[in-house]
C-alpha cells in the first residue's frame, strides 16, 4: 500500500515537473529591433479604455507588430507598457505589456 502511495506521488510531481516545463515560453532574442509601422488611430468613442500603443508578439520570423488597439481597461488593474530588453550576447527581446 505504501509503495503504491509512493510511486503515485512520485508520478505526480514528475507530471507536474514537465507540464511547467513544456508550458515555459521560449525567449527570442533579434539583432536589430524591429521597425515600428505608422499607424493612424482615431480616438476611441466610448470610456473605459486605453490605448495599447506599443506590443509586439514573436512568431517564427522574429517579431511581429501587435499595437495600436484599444482594450478595456480592468477595474483595480494599471496597464504596465511592454518594453525591449538588451541582452548583452543575444541582442534584444519585446517584454510583454501586462496588467499590474
Amino acid at each position: 500500500m505504501k509503495t503504491n502511495l509512493y510511486a503515485t506521488s512520485f508520478l505526480a510531481v514528475i507530471f507536474t515537473a514537465f507540464s511547467f516545463t513544456a508550458s515555459a515560453q521560449k525567449q527570442k532574442y533579434v539583432k536589430q529591433l524591429p521597425a515600428t509601422p505608422v499607424v493612424y488611430m482615431t480616438e476611441v468613442n466610448q470610456k473605459g479604455y486605453i490605448l495599447i500603443e506599443d506590443d509586439w508578439v514573436h512568431t517564427d520570423n522574429g517579431y511581429q507588430y501587435n499595437g495600436c488597439r484599444w482594450v478595456k481597461m480592468r477595474k483595480g488593474y494599471t496597464w504596465k507598457p511592454g518594453y525591449w530588453k538588451q541582452h548583452n550576447r543575444h541582442g534584444v527581446k519585446w517584454v510583454s505589456g501586462r496588467w499590474l
